[in-house]
């Protein structure tokens, strides 16, 4: 899926966390953690926060910082990877990660 959004964005971005294309119950998973990578490649230490909207229809919110979205270093990528009670990781979309396009303000 592909986000378009404008340098130093800061309006929480929810996402529903699908699971073989379906909606499932998340609760028994900790909160995700956001893998956000620049245009070449690295990751980005986001000062924003991701919490659970409503992890029984697994809907997450990150909310991003002001200078954690930067045109110059669009586009993005983005997954959130999730634990569960074995400790084994996730990540969604499990596919091709979502695009983040940032434009200038």
């Amino acid at each position: 899926m592909t986000q378009h959004l404008v340098e130093d964005w800061t309006v929480p971005l929810q996402f529903t966390l699908l699971i073989n294309d379906a909606i499932v119950d998340l609760s028994a998973y900790s909160v995700p953690v956001l893998h956000l990578q620049k245009k070449d490649g690295t990751y980005v230490s986001t000062a924003g926060k991701v919490a659970w909207v409503d992890a029984t229809i697994a809907k997450v919110q990150y909310s991003p910082a002001d200078g954690d979205l930067l045109a110059a270093d669009s586009p993005y990528t983005a997954r959130f990877a999730l634990t569960d009670s074995n400790a084994k990781v996730s990540f969604h979309p499990n596919e091709a990660a979502d695009v983040w396009l940032v434009g200038t303000k």
